[in-house]
């Protein structure tokens, strides 16, 4: 008979009829898969970030593990919430509040990220406390080498002073009336002035060491030279 197919395996079997329409219900419900739905979970079992959601009137859409669904949105998130828009008109709010939830590999990453900068700031801090000590030490040596400067400073005017001066009376002798002659000599030629040189003797000084002892003829110089800072002990050959 006319449409109906002859016996045998599906193989054999004729093609649809001439005119017939082909089946459009498409395949069974079953397996359909519904697309709507959430898209399939991260390897891990976990969303990499939560984000809490509320309606026009700020109540708690999706609440992030934070706050409690149909819960009124605490003012101090209402601030920072963003309006969703549609149509002109604010549908949702979405707060930058969250739960950020790294993947393994997004841990590892973290944890990797977190070491070298312990290990930069433990570097910084040995670099830190090692260029204190070397400023310490380098202040000390410092504070040292300007104390051996003034040591030296002050032993060389000592030996400066013992070189200009009489052991017996503490005034100056021949080499700094030497120097301090030829200074005022070389002063009064630039500026045409004179100036002026007394010489004064002990006379019959010989006689006093011989009468009073070298003792008493010691104490001699040092009374007639003291305290008269300009004169001179000592010789000059004229």
């Amino acid at each position: 008979m006319v449409g109906h197919m002859p016996p045998g395996p599906a193989s054999d079997r004729p093609g649809p009829l001439l005119g017939a329409q082909p089946d459009r219900r498409g395949p069974p419900p079953e397996l359909l898969r519904d697309r709507r739905g959430p898209p399939p979970p991260r390897a891990d079992g976990d969303a990499p970030y939560h984000f809490i959601l509320a309606d026009q009137d700020f109540t708690v859409l999706l609440g992030a593990g934070v706050y409690r669904p149909g819960a009124p949105l605490p003012e101090a998130a209402r601030r920072d919430a963003r309006p969703v828009q549609v149509n002109g008109k604010v549908a949702a709010y979405i707060s930058p509040e969250g739960v950020l939830t790294p993947s393994k590999e997004e841990q590892q990453y973290l944890d990797a990220m977190y070491d070298a900068l312990w290990a930069g700031v433990s570097g910084a801090a040995l670099l830190a406390r090692a260029f204190n000590e070397m400023s310490a030490q380098l202040a000390q040596s410092h504070e040292d080498l300007q104390a051996s400067h003034r040591t030296i400073s002050a032993q060389a005017e000592q030996l400066r002073e013992l070189s200009v001066r009489d052991a017996l009376t503490g005034l100056h002798n021949r080499r700094y009336f030497d120097e301090q002659a030829a200074s005022l000599y070389r002063h009064a030629v630039r500026y045409q002035r004179s100036f002026s040189v007394v010489i004064a003797d002990i006379d019959f000084f010989k006689r006093i060491n011989d009468q009073h002892t070298h003792a008493t003829g010691d104490a001699v110089p040092r009374q007639a030279g003291w305290p008269q800072p300009c004169l001179f002990a000592g010789s000059l050959n004229l």
